[in-house]
C-alpha cells in the first residue's frame, strides 16, 4: 500500500515487518524507519538570486568589464576638431576552487540491513554539505585563494548611526546609495540574516505603517520598500559594532560559477579491512562580484 503525508508519496517496506493489531494492522519495519529525518539548515540564499553559470571545465575565465560612466559626449561648434576618448576595459577572472564533503563510512551490516537505500541518502547528505560550505564562501569569501563573497565585496553604502540599531531612514539611505540604473533591474533586492530580518519586520514609517510587506501568494517573496527579500543565514546575524548587516543590490552582477558536475565516489576498498564502505563528494566553484558598486551594504557604527 501507498499513503501520502505532507504531499509526499511514501511506500511501505515489506522487509521484516511486524503488525500491531491495536493500530488497525499498521505495519512497521523492525529495526529501522522507512526514511531518515534530517536536521534542516537554510544555506542556499546566494544561489536563489545570483547569476549562476555552469562550465564543463575549470579553466580560468576572464570576464570583461567596462566603466564608461565618467565620460560623456560633447557639444561641438561647427567644423570643430574631434576629440578621442578611448574606452577603458578591465576584467574579472573566474577560477574554480575544489570543495570536499569529507568522507563518511558505513559498515556492511548497516548498508545491508537498512530499510532504506542508505547509499542514496549519503549522496544527498554529502551534496548538502557541499551546499552549506560553498554558500558560506559565496557570502563571506575573501577572494584570495577562495571565492569572493557578495557581502565581502559589496560597497559600504551607508553607515548606521548606532552600533546596535537600524532605522527606517537608514534603510532608505542604503536603497538610494544604489544607482537608479541598478534599482530598476529584476534581480535587485535585499539580502540579510533571519535575525536581522526580525529587527526590520518591526520597523515602521513615520505614519506608523510597517515597512514590511509579506508576500500573499505562493512563490512570491516578501518585500521591503518594494523590493524582494532573500534570507541568507551566512550573513551577519548580530547588529553590533562595525558589523555589515544588510545587503541591497542588483544580484545579477554577482556571478556563481559551477565547474563540471558534483562527483560522488563510493570507496569500496579504502576501508575494507574494517568491512566498511566510504562515500565522498567533490565539486568545483567560484563566485565574484563583477560590479562592486551594484551591491551596497549597511555597516553598523
Amino acid at each position: 500500500p501507498v499513503w501520502t503525508r505532507g504531499g509526499r508519496v511514501m511506500s511501505e517496506s515489506r522487509a521484516n515487518q511486524s503488525t500491531t493489531a491495536t493500530e488497525g494492522g499498521e505495519t512497521i519495519p523492525q529495526g529501522f524507519a522507512g526514511e531518515i529525518d534530517r536536521a534542516m539548515l537554510a544555506f542556499n540564499g546566494p544561489r536563489q538570486v545570483s547569476r549562476v553559470i555552469k562550465t564543463a571545465t575549470g579553466n580560468a575565465i576572464p570576464w570583461p568589464t567596462v566603466d564608461d560612466t565618467s565620460v560623456s559626449g560633447r557639444l561641438l561648434a561647427e567644423s570643430a576638431a574631434l576629440t578621442t576618448t578611448d574606452i577603458t576595459y578591465s576584467s574579472v577572472t573566474l577560477n574554480a576552487y575544489k570543495y570536499s564533503s569529507d568522507a563518511v563510512k558505513a559498515s556492511s551490516e548497516l548498508l545491508e540491513d537498512s530499510a532504506f537505500n542508505l547509499a542514496t541518502e549519503f549522496g544527498s547528505l554529502l551534496g548538502e554539505r557541499l551546499g552549506r560550505k560553498t554558500a558560506e564562501a559565496f557570502t563571506n569569501g575573501t577572494g584570495s585563494s577562495q571565492p569572493q563573497g557578495c557581502a565581502q565585496a559589496a560597497t559600504v553604502g551607508k553607515t548606521a548611526a548606532s552600533a546596535t540599531a537600524i532605522t527606517a531612514d537608514e534603510l532608505l539611505d542604503l536603497l538610494h546609495a544604489l544607482d537608479p540604473s541598478y534599482r530598476g533591474l529584476s534581480s535587485t533586492g535585499w539580502m540579510l540574516h533571519d535575525n536581522v530580518l526580525l529587527v526590520l519586520r518591526k520597523l515602521k514609517s513615520n505614519d506608523s505603517q510597517y515597512l514590511w510587506q509579506p508576500g500573499l501568494q505562493a512563490g512570491v517573496p516578501d518585500r521591503l520598500a518594494g523590493y524582494p527579500v532573500t534570507v541568507n543565514q551566512n550573513m551577519n546575524g548580530t547588529v553590533a559594532t562595525t558589523e555589515k548587516t544588510i545587503l541591497f543590490g542588483a544580484f545579477e552582477k554577482f556571478i556563481i560559477r559551477d565547474a563540471g558536475n558534483v562527483r560522488l565516489f563510493r570507496l569500496d576498498e579504502l576501508y575494507r579491512a574494517n568491512d566498511q564502505t566510504g562515500f565522498i563528494a567533490f565539486s568545483r566553484h567560484e563566485s565574484k562580484v563583477i560590479r562592486p558598486d551594484a551591491l551596497q551594504i549597511l555597516q553598523q557604527a
